[in-house]
């Protein structure tokens, strides 16, 4: 059997090899972030993905050309903890006097328990400095939000109407936090991306209470020491809606 001559076997290696070269660069680029181009968006609504211009169907925005990294499967996007901390701030609502002399207050939902607790003060807008002290008559608000008071000074009762604030002073307060800017918002509520332990991402909807100083009280639905993603959230969740959606399956087509 005739061998083939050397430089033909020369040559037919160097092609294997720059062809084996060539895939595993294939493979790599592959599965690090790829750029999609052509996807329109809204700003304020990133499930509203289009191929093309035109107006989101939520809001009316005009929708804008965006450029959309998706995340590499071997590196996950930068995350941050559900954590508890101990703030010392002061608890306040707006309040008013009813008929039967009750003064009436709308809390904040992380507030009721803390107002409900112990002695408060009513301060009249027209008046803050004519405080009178008050306490609740309920441990929980009624289902409208509101939570009664009744004037602990006789004599003292203001007028029907009048209108002000219940106040407690500043004390320490446990609360659940999370960082404001992993919050995504949309016409549903409040979410954001939960790590799961087997290291995928999951969108979990959640009670949100007031942002203070960059972090979101939370409420429910999430339980502390969790990992959630943090500044690249909104553009990690609108990468997976779009990936798991396929294009053109979004809203706005």
């Amino acid at each position: 059997m005739t061998r083939p001559p050397l430089l033909t076997l020369v040559l037919r290696t160097a092609f294997l090899v720059g062809a084996g070269l060539a895939l595993i660069l294939a493979l790599r680029i592959s599965g690090t972030s790829r750029m999609t181009a052509g996807v329109y968006a809204c700003p304020m609504h990133p499930s509203a993905l289009a191929r093309g211009p035109g107006a989101c169907p939520i809001c009316g925005m005009e929708l804008v050309a965006i450029r959309v990294s998706m995340p590499r499967p071997a590196a996950l996007p930068s995350t941050e903890r559900v954590q508890r901390r101990t703030l010392f701030r002061a608890s306040r609502a707006p309040a008013w006097v009813e008929d039967d002399g009750r003064v009436v207050a709308l809390p904040a939902t992380e507030d009721v328990a803390d107002l409900a607790a112990g002695e408060a003060t009513f301060h009249p807008a027209s008046r803050p400095d004519a405080a009178v002290s008050v306490r609740a008559l309920s441990s929980s608000a009624d289902g409208g939000g509101r939570l009664p008071f009744a004037v602990r000074q006789r004599g003292r009762v203001p007028s029907t109407g009048t209108v002000g604030w219940i106040e407690r002073p500043e004390a320490p307060r446990s609360e659940l936090l999370v960082p404001a800017v992993a919050v995504l918002a949309d016409p549903d509520g409040t979410s954001v991306l939960v790590l799961a332990p087997d290291g995928t991402l999951a969108r979990r909807s959640f009670r949100a209470g007031r942002t203070v100083l960059g972090f979101t009280t939370v409420l429910g639905g999430l339980s502390e020491g969790e990992r959630v993603v943090g500044g690249d959230a909104f553009f990690v969740d609108l990468a997976l809606r779009w990936t798991r959606a396929g294009p053109g399956a979004g809203q706005g087509r």
